[in-house]
């Protein structure tokens, strides 16, 4: 084979190899998840639950977040990245407790582990700080 045809045939086969691994396909979330949301405050870590119904389209996420199956908010910018490290799933929630008065946006960065969706939840609303940490899971 000549060396022009062997380089170019290299070239070709390192690009796949690149592209493919890129375009890993994210694992579908589409479900109900359940799991805690532990906000550490000035009185000490306070657990909360968490609930999430989920539905996944290619890399977006939708559906709705919130702290019970009855008061939930919906997901905002949701979506999923798959790479070579693994899942990560990001989204915003809207806490309206009485519309149309609005309330914090709460921005979600979590990582598909074992089963499991954790990592943080950060927001800031009147001048107040809350950061968190999430680890839900598939309701069976």
């Amino acid at each position: 084979m000549p060396a022009r045809l062997l380089s170019a045939l290299a070239v070709v086969l390192v690009a796949a190899a690149v592209t493919s691994a890129a375009q890993t396909p994210a694992p579908d979330l589409t479900g109900a998840w359940k799991g805690s949301f532990v906000t550490v405050g000035e009185s000490g870590p306070e657990e909360d639950l968490m609930y999430m119904k989920a539905k996944q389209t290619g890399t977006e996420i939708t559906g709705t977040a919130g702290p019970s199956p009855d008061q939930q908010w919906p997901i905002q910018k949701g979506k999923v990245a798959t790479t070579k490290e693994g899942t990560t799933v990001t989204f915003d929630v809207l806490q309206v407790e009485h519309p149309p008065s609005d309330g914090p946006v709460i921005h979600f960065e979590l990582k598909l582990v074992d089963g499991h969706l954790k990592g943080t939840a950060k927001a800031e609303y009147g001048g107040r700080k809350m950061n968190s940490t999430v680890d839900i899971q598939r309701e069976k």
